[in-house]
């Protein structure tokens, strides 16, 4: 919600509101709530992921918060070390990638982020001009990365092939706008 987390149980097809999370009283960064991810950790625990922006509170901030513990307790946890604007997150295993305004990053903890330089084509040495990045999937051990540049796919984190879906107008067009 634009108001925090809602906590509800499914109770014989009726929803049983138990919880109501904020920044102010929950420890949650933002009470403007984007998105979840449910994180399965190869320990066997479920970490839950919130995309959590600020709101109209003072003292909220752009980050994600997480509860490892059902939503008793929460951390804040931003991939850059200033108030961060999430997309989308995708959780596999232990590892965690946030796609956002700033560019892609990864964790394998939830508290130590690493940015991914932006795609370059293995190939062709086409490169992903923009820094923000909307979304993020990986499967296989490939890493789908949608911009609005295009989409790169990378492959066991080294083999990086671009994709564009654009045509030019006419011979004269200019890629990227350079006025922008």
């Amino acid at each position: 919600t634009a108001n925090g987390i809602n906590k509800g149980v499914i109770e014989e097809n009726c929803i049983n509101w138990e919880h109501h999370y904020t920044s102010t009283w929950n420890n949650i960064s933002g009470n403007w709530v984007i998105g979840f991810t449910n994180q399965k950790l190869e320990n066997g625990t479920d970490r839950l992921w919130a995309i959590t922006w600020a709101g109209e509170g003072n003292n909220e901030k752009n980050a994600l918060s997480y509860t490892d513990d059902g939503g008793e307790t929460w951390q804040i946890s931003s991939p850059s070390s200033y108030s961060e604007k999430v997309y989308n997150l995708y959780a596999n295993g232990n590892r965690i990638w946030a796609a956002t305004a700033s560019g892609l990053y990864v964790s394998e903890d939830g508290e130590h982020w690493e940015r991914y330089s932006r795609p370059i084509d293995t190939l062709t040495g086409e490169e992903i001009l923009s820094e923000s990045v909307l979304a993020v999937y990986n499967q296989y051990n490939w890493l789908w990365v949608g911009t609005i540049d295009g989409i790169s796919i990378i492959r066991n984190d080294t083999i990086t092939t671009i994709h564009r879906f654009w045509e030019p107008a006419n011979p004269f067009s200019a890629y990227p706008n350079p006025f922008l």
